[in-house]
């Protein structure tokens, strides 16, 4: 074990053990609540025109596409790229570069960050489209924020509700919450914004 730890921080191995701790110490956070999961993701619009400089936008969002990003979110993409990476650059060195040259460990540095990346493609790609899906959710919703609905329940309160949005067809019905009130059964509510992790959306009395 000792071995193993005068390994991980030898400079050849320092910059990967690095990222791989950020990404440790980030899900950590993330189990304890610290930070949300979407803290560190990036808002990746893969259908805008990419801005064109000197063929540079162009090559940028072609890269983003072939990795999925705008996809699954960057956190997933990195953390997994992150454990590959690591694992990689650990192992190279150690079956390649028992001398610890900065040369050698040069190499297997580039070749981990190539393989990893494609290694990370290859593992993101089954999941890609499940992530897809889930954008495609999360944009309806966002369109619904600020309209109009009617609770639909006895009562809306911090705990327990439903409110219903009159349509074309049968009316779409949503789970409410609402902060520091009870909205009785018939209240005209605005939704103010949605919980993709509880499935519920904020409600609370327009302004007069």
């Amino acid at each position: 074990m000792t071995e193993f730890f005068a390994e991980v921080i030898q400079p050849v191995n320092l910059p990967a053990t690095i990222l791989f701790g950020l990404v440790m110490l980030y899900w950590i956070m993330v189990i304890c609540g610290t930070v949300g999961l979407e803290m560190l993701d990036l808002d990746i619009d893969l259908d805008a025109d990419g801005v064109d400089v000197g063929g540079g936008g162009g090559f940028l969002h072609g890269m983003l596409q072939f990795f999925h990003l705008g996809e699954v979110p960057v956190t997933i993409f990195a953390s997994v790229f992150a454990i590959l990476y690591w694992a990689g650059t650990i192992l190279g060195n150690h079956y390649m570069n028992s001398e610890w040259s900065i040369l050698v460990g040069g190499m297997v540095f580039l070749v981990a960050m190539v393989g990893s990346l494609l290694l990370t493609k290859i593992i993101i790609m089954p999941v890609a489209p499940l992530f897809r899906r889930s954008s495609e959710i999360d944009e309806d919703y966002k369109k619904l924020v600020g309209q109009l609905a009617v609770v639909s329940t006895g009562e809306v309160t911090d705990a327990y509700g439903e409110v219903s949005i009159q349509q074309d067809g049968p009316p779409l019905v949503l789970n409410a919450r609402c902060h520091g009130a009870r909205l009785p059964k018939g209240e005209v509510v605005e939704l103010v914004s949605y919980d993709q992790h509880k499935s519920t959306w904020l409600v609370k009395l327009p302004k007069k």
